[in-house]
């Protein structure tokens, strides 16, 4: 049975805010209340309610990883295909390639043949009685020559007059896909590299004749880059690829973020997927550029000679896109270990729970050893944003801004945890002490090592004057017993000996 008390406890507890014990409905209702909010209050976050949040988010992170594809091709055609500064130093990068100069030393000499008789002008300068064998002295020549010419690329004096023909050329090209030039247009113009002084400085080179570089043609070795037909495609995407740049590498960026920000609940795995799309990225234009590369040097060359020579100047010429790549994977990387950190997993909550200790008593020593490793991954430069003083800004504070929310989150989750005994700051100011006490301990030591040094040496100087004395003395007897002093004057040099300190 239940006392009067209780029920009069219980009927109380039944009570609704209103204060009327026969308003069952409104209890009911309450009661109804309370168990509906129960569930929101059990940990339920914003990612676990809205599932079109959730689709937002796998949107926003495929757009994103789409538009990391794009922005990395356009980055490169613009910054290396299309830069004048970039592309002068890519043309040396190709000069100075073997295969290259083999193949361009290989079409330099053909050119020579093809427009000048090379037998006929040799013939010119040999003896009358060997007139006859200039035929066969030009075809034995031409191996010579071939060998003459590849060595000859690889001298100063050529490579610059190969480069300033590349770079002439390139800024032809970039000039007339900027809006066009007093040469060139799209009308009436065709781009050309014009090898041509190359080529005479090469014939001079290898002995032939003056006569055979003289009768060379103005066209020879001009190579046609682009027709004027095909300029206003070219300008066209040119300007395509300068706007899609920008864009793509904003909206890119925008992206990730907004997916990062509206997973409340679930940020730290969102991040994580967001180095996993930024990996995906970097492997994807790794695959394409050597797809296209296979497929460019194909569809151009068909000489299986070439082709080495072709695929080295793909290699060189994307090598932009290469270190765009590796830039994308290893930032990816970082981004995936630093949303894991913060995520909901396990592993992530014992590595937090670890760290707690550290962010309670000295949160300091984190952001230190954030800088450290930060500065051994600024001197190690896998990437070339490590080269660059804004994204070395950029770098500094997304450190900062990470070691803060991990310092936030673990003391959040770990309010009260400390390293074991009676603190870090105790077990430090004890390993102080300890060092301190070792230091006064070596010091005591060391001056009592000295002391001994000290007194060693004293007893060491005592004993050699003792021994000099008796010396002195035996001396003093042998000269009295000589006859040499009297017993009178060995007495008085004795005193003397024996006052002496």
């Amino acid at each position: 049975m239940q006392t009067s008390d209780s029920s009069g406890n219980e009927e109380t507890r039944k009570l609704p805010e209103s204060g009327k014990p026969g308003d069952a409905k409104g209890d009911s209702g309450a009661e109804k209340t309370t168990k509906m909010a129960a569930p929101a209050a059990a940990g339920e976050t914003p990612w676990d309610r809205s599932r079109g949040r959730r689709i937002g988010v796998r949107v926003l992170l495929v757009l994103g990883t789409i538009l990391a594809v794009l922005s990395m091709f356009s980055v490169w055609a613009r910054d290396q295909v299309l830069d004048n500064a970039t592309w002068n130093r890519t043309s040396a990068e190709l000069l100075a390639n073997s295969q290259i100069q083999t193949a361009l030393g290989t079409y330099l000499v053909d050119q020579l043949y093809e427009n000048v008789d090379v037998p006929a002008e040799i013939e010119k300068v040999l003896p009358t009685n060997f007139k006859p064998l200039a035929p066969v002295a030009a075809a034995g020549a031409r191996d010579l020559i071939d060998k003459a010419a590849i060595a000859a690329l690889g001298q100063p004096v050529i490579q610059g007059l190969l480069s300033d023909a590349t770079n002439v050329a390139h800024s032809e090209l970039v000039t007339v896909l900027n809006g066009g030039g007093n040469v060139i247009s799209t009308q009436n113009g065709t781009i050309t590299l014009d090898l041509g002084a190359t080529l005479q400085r090469i014939s001079a080179r290898v002995g032939l004749p003056a006569s055979v570089s003289q009768k060379l043609p103005p066209d020879t070795a001009v190579v046609n880059i682009v027709q004027s037909k095909e300029l206003e495609k070219l300008q066209n995407l040119a300007k395509a690829l300068k706007a899609v740049a920008i864009i793509s590498t904003i909206l890119a960026i925008l992206f990730f973020v907004i997916a990062v920000w509206i997973a409340a609940g679930r940020r730290g795995r969102v991040l994580m997927e967001v180095g996993g799309g930024l990996i995906i990225a970097g492997l994807a234009v790794t695959i394409i550029r050597n797809s296209a590369g296979d497929q460019i040097v194909n569809s151009l060359v068909t000489d299986p000679s070439i082709k080495p020579a072709a695929t080295s100047a793909w290699t060189i010429t994307s090598s932009l896109l290469g270190d765009l790549a590796v830039q994308s994977i290893v930032l990816g990387v970082i981004f995936a270990i630093a949303g894991f950190l913060g995520s909901r997993t396990k592993a992530a909550i014992a590595i937090r729970e670890r760290l707690a200790p550290m962010f309670n008593e000295r949160p300091e020593i984190a952001f230190i050893v954030a800088g450290i490793l930060l500065l051994l991954f600024l001197l190690w430069g896998p990437i070339p944003a490590t080269r660059t003083w804004w994204a070395i800004l950029i770098f500094i504070a997304l450190t900062a801004l990470g070691t803060w929310g991990l310092w936030k989150q673990s003391s959040h989750e770990f309010p009260d945890a400390q390293f074991e005994g009676d603190g870090f700051k105790t077990k430090l100011s004890g390993a102080g002490a300890a060092i301190a006490g070792a230091g006064r301990s070596v010091k005591e030591k060391a001056a009592g090592a000295a002391s001994d040094v000290k007194a060693r040496a004293s007893a060491d100087k005592t004993v050699r004057e003792e021994d000099k004395k008796m010396d002195k003395l035996e001396r003093l007897v042998a000269l009295r017993d000589g006859g040499a002093l009297t017993q009178d004057e060995f007495e008085a040099e004795k005193k003397k000996l024996l006052d002496e300190d």
